[in-house]
């Protein structure tokens, strides 16, 4: 046990030599002066030291503990004291010369901002001035690793070359090119069967995300392989918490007679009601979150109140109630089975939950739209759908249509599917901007995304001013008064559905043939999905290597798809 403490502890050594460099934390730096000095990292989260929160003590126990004579480790303004008085000490001790660097993105390309002490060298010393690494980072070359890692992308280049020269590289340099050679290829059927099973059971949103690479899906799905997250309340845990919020209240207002028997005061107690408690239920030890985590979740909050209100006013001028909340298709808590795609060789199925399914009924008939809450900025788009990347509400929708009479009691038609933006934007606009021209700018952010049925009495159930001046539904409106807009006729949704049907069915073959190819989907090479993903450093990818290719989607007019959906569709992975 004590020899494993002591792994624990990083111990400063005496310097055997007068030319040396040494590498020290800045908090046990021995201040002796020196030629010398870089200050690496010096991004304003860094510096000074936030610390660590939480803790059994807060801040007024520590008070009442120090007025008995009880020290306890600083904390707050005595622990940012002794931060700047490290700092000083460290900016203090060169005295040939002093660096101060900081990296401008983390390495997911998020931006990262200097600490204060940046800007503060440039006002003592207004001749300095900053520099940029340059776009080749040719600074790598200086050093062995970095540079054998370069020479490794051009095999034919001279960065290779000189390495070929070099005796003790010859290992290096056989290994990278054992590497290169080795190809991807695919998987046996039997490896198919013991990653996947005979029964596969996935979710409409791993259809899409084989879909957008099936590599990727492999790595996350297949060898189920997972990056380092920090913990922090992130994109996932905001969306997380915005549908617990609009499922509840919702919930709660429809049993209190709707929303248009609900006024405001009311609509914001129940919103309040709920943001405490999943703060209590979700975010344990809140109050002993870090300032920053608490800032931003009150930001949430006041967010939260916005969206629950723009929600209500939809629903106050719709026919369309709200039916069903985080309906599930498949598994053990389905409500609806699952959707089915049976080969001789195995078998697909797909579930799932639907965040909101809103319906009306007009003669006999129960239509239903598919509500899907996006915290993000997501756009219905056909040449998504094309590609079988934004399938996922369109399949739930024609699984009701399927499955949903007995659930309903009604007879099932498909009246759209549609992206609800759970988000309060920030506008930019003038200071001096009206309230009028201010509201205006807000409706358009308020426009739902998504696809409808084209049947004007839907339509204007869905809301009541959609024939004349909609402000919720994707639809426009002429001089003559014609609708346009994301609108498909019941014959087109048909077409849709068989061709949804299509994909799952090709996805399923691509399955089961084992298929791993490195296929990124993207607009533009700027945009290929391989910037963000997580397994880039296991892929290698490169495009036009082998099978390495980059998919791109290309945009489509609307009477383009449907005119390719009537004439049979084509092949839609080589659209």
């Amino acid at each position: 046990l004590f020899r494993l403490v002591l792994t624990q502890y990083s111990v400063g050594t005496i310097p055997v030599a007068l030319d040396q460099v040494s590498v020290s934390e800045i908090t046990r730096n021995d201040r002796h002066t020196t030629s010398y000095l870089f200050l690496l990292g010096a991004n304003d989260h860094v510096l000074p030291d936030p610390g660590q929160s939480g803790g059994l003590l807060n801040e007024d126990d520590r008070q009442a503990l120090a007025l008995r004579g009880v020290e306890l480790a600083p904390t707050g303004m005595e622990r940012m004291g002794i931060e700047l008085q490290n700092l000083y000490a460290a900016l203090a001790q060169p005295t040939a010369g002093l660096t101060v660097s900081y990296p401008v993105t983390d390495v997911s390309g998020s931006e990262l901002r200097p600490a204060f002490v940046v800007e503060r060298l440039r006002k003592l010393f207004p001749e300095l001035r900053v520099e940029h690494e340059r776009a080749d980072k040719a600074y790598r070359l200086s050093a062995v690793e970095p540079a054998l890692e370069m020479a490794g992308q051009d095999p034919d280049g001279p960065l290779w070359r000189y390495f070929q020269q070099e005796p003790d590289c010859a290992r290096h340099l056989s290994a990278m090119e054992r590497a290169a050679a080795a190809r991807r290829g695919s998987l046996s059927p039997a490896a198919v069967r013991a990653i996947y099973g005979e029964r596969v059971s996935m979710t409409a949103s791993r259809l899409e995300r084989m879909r957008s690479c099936h590599f990727a899906y492999f790595m996350e799905y297949g060898l189920r392989a997972k990056p380092r997250e920090p913990a922090s309340f992130d994109a996932p845990q905001i969306g997380t918490f915005l549908h617990y919020l609009l499922e509840n209240v919702t919930r709660d207002v429809l049993g209190q007679g709707g929303f248009a028997a609900v006024d405001n005061k009311e609509l914001h107690r129940l919103t309040r009601q709920y943001i405490d408690q999943y703060a209590e239920q979700e975010l344990h030890n809140f109050q002993n979150r870090t300032p920053r985590f608490r800032y931003l979740f009150n930001r949430l909050r006041t967010n939260a109140y916005a969206i629950i209100d723009q929600v209500a006013e939809e629903l106050r001028h719709s026919d369309f109630v709200p039916m069903a909340f985080e309906l599930g298709f498949g598994g053990k808590d389905g409500t609806l089975p699952a959707v089915t795609i049976s080969r001789p060789d195995g078998e697909l199925r797909v579930g799932g939950k639907v965040d909101r399914v809103d319906g009306w009924i007009k003669d006999d008939k129960l239509y239903l739209r598919v509500v899907d809450y996006k915290s993000g900025k997501k756009k219905f788009d056909l040449a998504n759908v094309r590609m079988g990347l934004d399938i996922q509400m369109l399949l739930y929708l024609f699984a009701l249509q399927k499955e949903g009479a007995e659930f309903f009691g009604k007879e099932i038609e498909p009246a759209g599917v549609l992206y609800l933006p759970a988000r309060d934007e920030i506008l930019p606009a003038e200071r001096g901007i009206s309230p009028e021209a201010l509201q205006k700018e807000r409706e358009k952010t308020l426009k739902r995304s998504g696809l409808l049925l084209e049947d004007p009495a839907v339509l204007q159930a869905m809301e009541h001013e959609a024939l004349t001046e909609p402000h919720y539904l994707p639809l426009r409106v002429g001089k003559d008064g014609n609708l346009s807009g994301s609108l498909a006729s019941a014959a087109r949704l048909g077409k849709l559905g068989t061709y949804v049907d299509k994909l799952l069915g090709q996805i399923s073959d691509e399955l089961r043939s084992g298929n791993i190819d490195a296929d990124p989907c993207c607009h533009s090479d700027e945009d290929s999905q391989c910037r963000f993903c997580d397994w880039v450093s296991a892929c290698q990818f490169r495009d036009g290597r082998d099978r390495d290719r980059l998919r791109y989607i290309l945009p489509v007019k609307p009477e383009e798809f449907w005119k390719e959906l009537e004439e049979g569709g084509g092949d839609p992975w080589q659209s």
